[in-house]
C-alpha cells in the first residue's frame, strides 16, 4: 500500500524545494489514481469516424469538397485522413486542408469510405451521396426526344403526301382512259351516223332523179304523183337524219352518264386516302405531344426523388450529428471526472 499523492502536488514540493514551506495534505481514503497513461488511453478510445450523407446532389462532371471531420470525435487533436474504398461512380482524394475532393462521373447513387488515423488509434466511416446528371446533358436528352417526334411527324406527312399524289396520278390517268374511249365511241357513232345521212341524201337523190325521170317522162300524165312521190322521198329523208341524230345523241349521253360514273369511283378513293391522311397526321402530333407530356412527368418525378433524397440524407445527417455531439459529451464528462478525483487526492 502506498499514500496517493496527487502529481500537482508532488510537482509544486519538488519546485519549491526547502526553501518553501511544505504543504499540508489532508488525509483521505485510499483512491487508486489515473496514470498518466491510462488517460491517454481512454481519451484514444473517444477516436470515433461517423458517416456523412451529403444533403445536396453532386453534378456529374464537377468536384465538391467535403469536409468529413466536421461530425467526427478526435479529442487528442487533428487526425490524418486516408481514402479506404473509392466509389463506383467517382473519385475522392484528401485535400491539404484535410478536407476530401470528390469529383462524380457516373449518375446515380455513389459511397465510398475513409480512415482516419491519431497515433495508433483509428476508426472508418463512409460517405454517401447521389451523383446527378448536369443541365446540359438533361436539354441534350430533351432535344434528342423531341427531335425524334419531329422526325416521326415529318416522316408521316411526308408518306402521306406520296401516298396521295401517287393516288391523284392513278385517278386522273384512270379518267383521261376512260374519257378517251368514250369521246372515240362518240366519234365512231357521228362517223356512222354521217354516213348514214350521206346514204340517205344519196339514196334520196337518186330515188328523187328517178321520180323526175319518170315524172318528166309522164310529166303530162302524172305531174300530181310525181309531186307526192318527191315529197315522200325528202321526208324519208328526214325522218332517218332525224333517227340518225337522235341515235348519236343517245350514245353522246351515254357517254357522259359513263364518265361521270367513273370520276366518281376514281376521286372517291382519293378523298377517303385524304381523310387517311389527316388522320394520320393528328396522329403523329398527338404522339409528340404525349412524349413531351412523359418527358415533362419524368422531370417532375426526378426533381420529387431529389427533394425526398435531400430530406432522407438530411435526417441521418442529423441523426449522426446528435451522436457526435453525445460522444462529444461523454468526453467531456471522464474529463470532468478525471479532475474532480485530481482535486479530490489534494
Amino acid at each position: 500500500m502506498f499514500k496517493p499523492i496527487c502529481w500537482f502536488s508532488r510537482l509544486v514540493s519538488t519546485w519549491g524545494g526547502a526553501h518553501r514551506r511544505p504543504i499540508r495534505r489532508r488525509r483521505t481514503p485510499f483512491r487508486p489514481m489515473l496514470e498518466p497513461l491510462e488517460i491517454r488511453d481512454l481519451m484514444a478510445a473517444g477516436l470515433l469516424a461517423v458517416d456523412d450523407v451529403l444533403p445536396t446532389p453532386v453534378v456529374k462532371g464537377s468536384a465538391v469538397t467535403i469536409d468529413v471531420l466536421a461530425n467526427d470525435v478526435s479529442p487528442l487533436g487533428t487526425p490524418t485522413i486516408e481514402i479506404l474504398t473509392q466509389g463506383a461512380k467517382g473519385i475522392a482524394s484528401v485535400n491539404l486542408d484535410n478536407t476530401v475532393a470528390y469529383l462524380g462521373n457516373t449518375t446515380g447513387t455513389d459511397v465510398w469510405s475513409y480512415r482516419i488515423t491519431y497515433g495508433t488509434d483509428s476508426s472508418i466511416a463512409s460517405v454517401y451521396l447521389t451523383n446527378i446528371p448536369s443541365a446540359s446533358e438533361l436539354y441534350a436528352k430533351y432535344q434528342t426526344d423531341v427531335s425524334a417526334a419531329n422526325q416521326v411527324y415529318a416522316d408521316a406527312i411526308t408518306e402521306t403526301a406520296a401516298t396521295r399524289q401517287a393516288d391523284i396520278d392513278a385517278a386522273r390517268a384512270t379518267a383521261q382512259s376512260a374519257a378517251a374511249q368514250l369521246y372515240a365511241a362518240y366519234e365512231g357513232t357521228v362517223t356512222q351516223a354521217t354516213q348514214a345521212y350521206v346514204t340517205a341524201i344519196a339514196d334520196a337523190e337518186d330515188d328523187y332523179g328517178s321520180a323526175v325521170a319518170s315524172a318528166d317522162a309522164a310529166y303530162q300524165t302524172d305531174t300530181d304523183a310525181a309531186v307526192v312521190i318527191y315529197d315522200a322521198a325528202i321526208a324519208a329523208s328526214q325522218t332517218a337524219y332525224d333517227d340518225a341524230v337522235a341515235a348519236a345523241e343517245q350514245v353522246y349521253q351515254a357517254g357522259l352518264l359513263a364518265a361521270d360514273a367513273a370520276y366518281d369511283t376514281a376521286v372517291t378513293p382519293l378523298q377517303a386516302a385524304l381523310a387517311l391522311a389527316i388522320a394520320d397526321a393528328q396522329n403523329a402530333q398527338a404522339a409528340f405531344d404525349s412524349a413531351e407530356a412523359v418527358l415533362s412527368a419524368t422531370i417532375a418525378t426526378a426533381a420529387a426523388e431529389l427533394d425526398a433524397s435531400q430530406a432522407i440524407a438530411l435526417a441521418a445527417y442529423q441523426a449522426a450529428q446528435e451522436q457526435a455531439n453525445l460522444a462529444h459529451a461523454i468526453v467531456v464528462d471522464r474529463d470532468a471526472a478525471s479532475s474532480s478525483r485530481c482535486d479530490g487526492a489534494n
